[in-house]
């Protein structure tokens, strides 16, 4: 073990999650909304959760976007784009 994840057949494998077990993606969500991150650090991973919530049935920017509620009318147009 190397930190990264178990060296096994010359790769290196992970969880694939980041810290408290939440994807990496949603880390850098919350980090945004606590202020540390910009818009433009995260617009990536609001688009990767937009993709893996869209195809839910009732989803919605406020229900199911961590931040949702917070985003103006460009920024959800640049995470569906």
């Amino acid at each position: 073990m190397n930190g990264f994840g178990d060296v096994k057949g010359g790769k290196i494998e992970g969880t694939g999650k980041g810290k408290g077990g939440r994807a990496p993606h949603l880390n850098n969500i919350d980090e945004f909304l606590s202020g540390s991150k910009t818009f433009d650090e995260v617009v990536n991973d609001y688009a990767k959760h937009y993709v893996e919530v869209i195809n839910t049935k009732g989803w919605s920017w406020e229900k199911s976007i961590s931040g949702g509620d917070s985003l103006t009318g460009g920024q959800k147009k640049l995470i569906k784009s």
